[in-house]
């Protein structure tokens, strides 16, 4: 383990990939509310919130279901539309 292994080194996440459509963001703030309110879900093990494109990246565990991760974006005060395995287009 030299100096620069950091930078090759990835920590492996277990669990899926997912994409979830959020509307109703407009700021950064809105996307740090999401990005905390996904992250306090247990089995929720990544989350990247993108603004612009209006969604967020996750990976989760089988356990997390679709309904809890929309059910969370929809308590914190935006709209989520649907959950999916491929990024949506724009």
């Amino acid at each position: 383990m030299g100096f620069f292994s950091h930078l090759f080194h990835q920590d492996q996440v277990e669990g899926t990939k997912k994409y979830v459509a959020i509307s109703g963001m407009v700021c950064q703030n809105c996307v740090k509310h999401v990005t905390e309110a996904l992250k306090d879900v247990d089995g929720i093990e990544k989350v990247k919130v993108d603004l612009m494109r209006g969604q967020a990246e996750l990976i989760v565990r089988d356990d997390v279901s679709d309904d809890t991760i929309l059910k969370t974006i929809v308590n914190a005060g935006y709209t989520a539309t649907e959950v999916s395995l491929v990024p949506k287009s724009n």
